[in-house]
């Protein structure tokens, strides 16, 4: 083999090599985590019981946001309706703490079992069981302190919820 064609084939060596490590640099840590419902935790890194400004440095600013009123309690929303969180909204208690956050359509996340909005309802229940609680086109799950609800709609989801259950409802 002359010189030339050493260069050569050491080259290809690098090229096919560099590959797989290229594409795993391109994967960052944080980017795997997009888009990730956790039941009763969290969604796209936002946790129940995060302050407002928690909330602004994982999301950025809200496209809308305005007070709500509940028969216990009232608080702040804010509504992701455009990019990467459209269809996603937050409530605080007060302006303080994170108490619900909730999903809709055009919302692409999922679990990591792959359940989102348009997931069917016996996808849902494969991976969950039966709900703790059924009424009138919403399911609820609940554990501790915290509810994972789903909105359905012709049998598949069409929202889901995460909410501290002392606020909201109770099993």
């Amino acid at each position: 083999m002359n010189r030339r064609e050493f260069l050569k084939k050491s080259l290809e060596g690098i090229v096919i090599a560099s590959v797989p490590l290229i594409s795993s640099c391109s994967k960052n840590p944080v980017d795997s985590e997009f888009g990730r419902i956790i039941p009763w935790e969290s969604i796209d890194g936002v946790n129940l019981g995060d302050t407002p400004d928690t909330v602004n440095k994982k999301l950025g600013d809200p496209d809308s946001a305005g007070e709500w009123d509940g028969a216990y309690a009232g608080g702040l929303a804010c509504m992701y309706e455009e990019g990467h969180y459209a269809g996603f909204a937050v409530l605080f208690i007060g302006h303080n703490t994170v108490i619900s956050l909730s999903i809709r359509k055009p919302y692409s996340g999922t679990t990591k079992e792959s359940i989102g909005i348009g997931s069917s309802l016996k996808s849902l229940q494969d991976i969950y069981g039966v709900p703790n609680k059924i009424t009138n086109n919403y399911e609820s799950y609940y554990k501790n302190d915290r509810s994972f609800g789903i909105v359905y709609k012709d049998n598949y989801i069409d929202s889901m919820t995460i909410n501290l259950t002392n606020y909201f409802e109770r099993p």
